[in-house]
């Protein structure tokens, strides 16, 4: 029997011990996960699940929009899977994971699997390679639709556009304070604009919005949509946008950057288990000068303790 014969995905539990062996951290876990995610890349290839990025600042309804949206395509018979990131702190390593008690009627529906997730300290931006790793188990368990729900606005859907399909961003009525920063900022990661609260006192303020930004928007080819999140406002038109997105691995390029960036994190981790890396790397971090200057002295002495003499 091989590994991925000992794991059941399509039993909820299971899949939920398979990412928790994923995520871990814990040295003596990493053999079996890494023998899990050898063993998947050797099944069959199929279409993988389209990764949907939700972004946007708090307030805007992002979790509110997802068990809307998430309860309609699994009310048409779909599997979806839910990741909410929680950011780390990096101070305590805890994380609210709080996202999951907004989706109650969501997280009830027997086609969907909502995994609160920490993004792992450091990773305030909301997503890391760990996410990617889950991605991947998620696509094999075999969902049809993938959404991860990201913290904030800013690095967020930077770091998300790397591992998913299309990123949408959701808009609060009346954000027009955010355009010029949106704009001139991270608005290149964002492929659809969706302008929620279209209904009710906030209807107008909503349509002005969405006409704003659409006139900002001439010429970058992004599309804003309205839409209610309490009324199922043109949700047909937002699924077909997400049909319509490219399906598949990610491109080269986003896979060379998660490369480098997983790299950069483990290369760092497997240096610092080194006795005598870690002890002058204390040396130098105790020392009152510029960080510039002690990662200086520190590259200096790793280049002299791995040089052949």
């Amino acid at each position: 029997m091989n590994t991925v014969e000992k794991w059941d995905l399509s039993n909820r539990r299971t899949l939920a011990k398979a990412i928790s062996l994923i995520e871990s951290t814990a040295e003596k876990d990493q053999p079996a996960a890494d023998a899990l995610i050898t063993e998947l890349g050797k099944m069959p290839s199929q279409a993988p699940a389209p990764v949907i990025a939700i972004t946007g600042a708090p307030g805007a309804g992002k979790s509110t929009f997802i068990d809307a949206f998430g309860q309609k395509l699994a009310n048409l018979g779909h599997l979806i899977a839910i990741l909410t990131i929680d950011p780390t702190s990096p101070l305590s390593g805890g994380a609210i994971l709080g996202d999951k008690t907004r989706m109650s009627k969501l997280a009830q529906h027997p086609n969907v699997f909502i995994r609160p997730s920490p993004s792992g300290a450091g990773r305030l931006g909301g997503v890391s390679a760990k996410t990617e790793d889950v991605i991947y188990i998620l696509q094999a368990a075999g969902f049809e639709y993938i959404f991860i729900e990201t913290v904030g606005v800013g690095q967020s859907e930077i770091d998300a556009s790397l591992m998913s399909n299309i990123v949408m961003m959701l808009i609060a009525p009346g954000a027009g304070d955010e355009l010029q920063g949106i704009k001139k900022g991270n608005l290149e990661f964002v492929d659809l604009l969706i302008v929620n609260k279209y209904d009710g006192d906030t209807k107008e303020i909503a349509r002005a919005t969405a006409d704003d930004y659409q006139l900002a928007l001439t010429g970058l080819n992004k599309k804003v949509i309205l839409t209610s999140a309490l009324e199922a406002t043109n949700f047909e038109e937002i699924l077909a946008a997400v049909n319509g997105c490219p399906r598949g691995p990610v491109s080269h390029d986003q896979a060379l950057t998660l490369l480098k960036r997983r790299l950069e994190s483990e290369l760092l981790q497997k240096l610092m288990a080194i006795p005598a890396i870690a002890h002058f790397y204390h040396e130098v971090e105790s020392q009152c000068l510029p960080t510039r200057i002690k990662a200086k002295i520190f590259n200096e002495k790793l280049k002299n303790l791995l040089t052949p003499q």
